[in-house]
């Protein structure tokens, strides 16, 4: 198939889905395969990788997320990555003992969860755990949850949250960490 290349030298088509996702990419949104453009990212590929170290800009293509790794006007915080991986930190065991498998499985399985049974706020010892990540009632829950679906890691309908493949980020991060600690004891 051949593609209508611009002055720069990239098709129009690329140049075309790059102003539909250039904002949300700028402002540290995570494509997964729940949004349409995630296949037509990954057709142009070496185009966008081209465009963005340009840029300075770092576009990283994992199976579960495309994403800009540095960058942007509106990156994630410190305060906004610790929340959540507090967050996933929190879910974890719960979602072990209630659906009896891993975040991972949860993940590819497309399963939602209700939020208003969700244990954050609702146990004790995890509501001290979010709060010394600043998230101490429900309304800072509800815009870490608002952040973590503009951000493109869950989606939110109602009482109802699906964590997306970008998810895995902190999941493997959280993984990794209790790896290494296990191997320091």
């Amino acid at each position: 198939m051949r593609h209508e290349s611009t002055p720069l030298n990239f098709p129009q088509q690329f140049v075309e889905l790059n102003r539909i996702v250039y904002d949300r990419l700028r402002q540290g949104f995570h494509f997964s395969s729940a949004q349409e453009e995630f296949l037509r990212l990954q057709q142009f590929r070496k185009e966008f990788e081209s465009f963005y170290n340009a840029l300075g800009l770092d576009i990283r293509y994992t199976p579960d997320a495309i994403y800009l790794e540095a960058g942007g006007s509106q990156r994630l915080t410190q305060d906004r990555v610790q929340q959540m991986s507090m967050f996933f930190i929190v879910l974890a065991p719960y979602v072990e003992e209630t659906e009896n498998r891993t975040l991972h499985d949860l993940i590819r399985s497309q399963t939602t969860l209700r939020k208003s049974e969700l244990p954050h706020l609702a146990q004790p010892a995890h509501k001290t755990l979010m709060g010394k990540v600043g998230v101490s009632d429900i309304d800072s829950f509800n815009r870490l949850l608002k952040n973590m679906r503009d951000k493109g890691f869950v989606e939110l309908s109602g009482n109802e949250i699906r964590l997306l493949g970008p998810s895995m980020r902190f999941v493997r991060a959280i993984s990794s960490a209790i790896d290494s600690s296990g191997e320091e004891e």
